[in-house]
C-alpha cells in the first residue's frame, strides 16, 4: 500500500522538444513509476515523433499517470519554473529522446518559521539504474542537511534566507556529476 501522497510530476517530452506535464498520486513511493515509464520508453510502442504537437511517449499507456495534461508545449525550464511546486511534488520525470531521467526535488523552505508553503527549490538527479538505493541516499543527505539548517533558522542563529543560501552551495558541492536544476528563488540570490 502506498501512503497518502509521494506526488510525483511527468515531463514528456514532445516532438517539437517542448514538454507536455502530467501528474502521478504515488508516482514518487521509492521511484515506482520508473519502471513503467522505462517499459514504455524502451519499447518504443508509445513513440510518435511524426507530429510536433505530439508527445513523445503516450500517457494513456503509463499506469499511474494521469493522462490529462497539466501543461501542454512548455520548456523544461517552465516546468521546474511555473508548473512544479517544491513543496507538493517529491520527484520529478523527464522523458526525452535519451530516456527517463528521474529527479528528488528539494524544498528549500523552513515551515517552523515561514507561513508561506511555496518557494525555492531543486532538482537532484537520481541514478536510474538503481533508482530506489540512489533515490533513498538522496532523500537522506537532503533531509539531514536541511534538518540542520532548520534548526540553526529555529533558534536564531540564521535566516531562512541565509540557511537556503547554504542549502543551495551544500546541494551543489555534494552532487557531483548529478543533474542539478534550481528553480525559482534558488539560484543563489538571497531574498
Amino acid at each position: 500500500m502506498i501512503p497518502v501522497g509521494h506526488r510525483a510530476l511527468v515531463a514528456v517530452e514532445r516532438a517539437d522538444g517542448r514538454y507536455d506535464c502530467h501528474y502521478s498520486h504515488g508516482g514518487a513511493h521509492e521511484c515506482g513509476l520508473l519502471d513503467s515509464l522505462a517499459a514504455v520508453t524502451e519499447s518504443g510502442a508509445s513513440a510518435s515523433g511524426d507530429h510536433d504537437e505530439k508527445p513523445s511517449v503516450d500517457p494513456h499507456t503509463v499506469p499511474g499517470v494521469d493522462p490529462a495534461p497539466l501543461a501542454t508545449g512548455v520548456s523544461f525550464e517552465t516546468v521546474v519554473d511555473t508548473h512544479l511546486d517544491f513543496c507538493t511534488y517529491e520527484a520529478c520525470y523527464r522523458i526525452d529522446r535519451d530516456g527517463t531521467e528521474p529527479f528528488f526535488v528539494c524544498w528549500f523552505g523552513f515551515p517552523a518559521v515561514e507561513t508561506d508553503r511555496s518557494g525555492a527549490g531543486a532538482l537532484i538527479g537520481i541514478d536510474a539504474a538503481d533508482a530506489r538505493a540512489d533515490g533513498a541516499l538522496v532523500r537522506g543527505w537532503f533531509t539531514g542537511t536541511k534538518g540542520v539548517l532548520a534548526a540553526a533558522v529555529d533558534e536564531g542563529r540564521l535566516t531562512p534566507a541565509e540557511a537556503r543560501d547554504r542549502l543551495r552551495v551544500r546541494l551543489r558541492a555534494w552532487a557531483g556529476d548529478r543533474t542539478v536544476v534550481f528553480g525559482p528563488g534558488a539560484d543563489g540570490a538571497s531574498e
